[in-house]
């Protein structure tokens, strides 16, 4: 992971006025970092317009539309901290994960970010951090349970997608 996530990607003790500016903040790090092209971070306000980025369990996950994979370069992900959190219609955010997948590693990005953050305690642990590392750490050294694996292996084999959506549907969301 440490391709589409380091530290370089990752900020801490974050303030936003609003969604709008940790949206663009989130664009700007995968742009700075060369992920995505400049064009990508309309992209990602275009997607919260047409649909919140606001996922639940005080996280928010900003990514282009469908149609934006031509501004992407490569695989990224930014994380934001913000330990007061940012309004997002209501719903407060304390965790920003920026999202550009290339070449359909988009789900791939996605599932590893569920996983991580459907446990709470990972969520207070980012929101918290001191430093970058520990938040890497949570990433890169992530293990999936037994649960998990039963689950993809033996019940959904290579049929994702119908995964993610019993992950989700049974309370396992983030």
């Amino acid at each position: 992971m440490s391709e589409v996530l380091n530290l370089n990607n990752i900020k801490l003790n974050m303030v936003f006025d609003n969604k709008i500016e940790a949206i663009k903040y989130a664009g700007n790090i995968l742009v700075e970092n060369g992920y995505v092209k400049e064009d990508y971070i309309q992209s990602m306000l275009e997607r919260d317009k047409d649909l919140s980025v606001y996922i639940g369990n005080n996280i928010a996950i900003p990514h282009g539309m469908p149609d934006s994979e031509s501004y992407i370069i490569k695989s990224g992900i930014s994380i934001i901290q913000v330990p007061d959190g940012v309004d997002f219609d209501g719903e407060l955010a304390y965790v920003i994960i920026g999202i550009a997948g290339k070449n359909n590693t988009h789900m791939e990005i996605l599932e590893k970010i569920a996983l991580v953050c459907m446990e709470e305690e990972n969520i207070e642990i980012i929101r918290r951090a001191k430093n970058k590392e520990d938040i890497l750490n949570i990433f890169n050294n992530f293990r999936r349970n037994s649960t998990y694996n039963y689950i993809v292996g033996n019940i959904f084999g290579n049929h994702r997608t119908c995964c993610y959506d019993w992950i989700f549907a049974n309370g396992y969301a983030l």
